[in-house]
């Protein structure tokens, strides 16, 4: 109950997602622009996650892995990078509740991030 996914590509060829959503409670608003070969990978299986993506630029990725049931607000992910060939890697898992912001401008960076007990 209460899933959501907005998913928006544009400006380029090549760009794909994949999304595993099992969850009670999820909201999840992606955008992919100015260029091409960009790729978004989700597998949530946690309640109440809140999720938003943004990336312009190419060949850009990200990998983003939730699970455990967390506390009262659940795992909170925000993503906002401008810019090309930027990687993101992100797990949040456990019982408490655990929050991952990114924004970043440029290009060539590199991110794993993992939270949780």
């Amino acid at each position: 109950s209460k899933n959501s996914l907005t998913a928006t590509t544009a400006g380029g060829a090549g760009n794909s997602l994949t999304a595993t959503i099992n969850a009670d409670e999820t909201t999840n608003n992606i955008a992919v622009s100015g260029g091409g070969s960009n790729s978004v990978n989700l597998n949530l299986t946690s309640n109440k996650a809140t999720n938003s993506i943004t990336m312009d630029g190419a060949s850009n990725s990200l990998s983003l892995t939730q699970s455990g049931v967390a506390g009262t607000n659940g795992h909170a992910f925000t993503y906002n990078v401008t810019g090309s060939n930027n990687s993101m890697t992100a797990v949040q898992s456990g019982t408490i509740d655990t929050t991952v912001n990114v924004l970043s401008s440029g290009s060539c960076n590199t991110w794993n991030i993992t939270t949780g007990n």
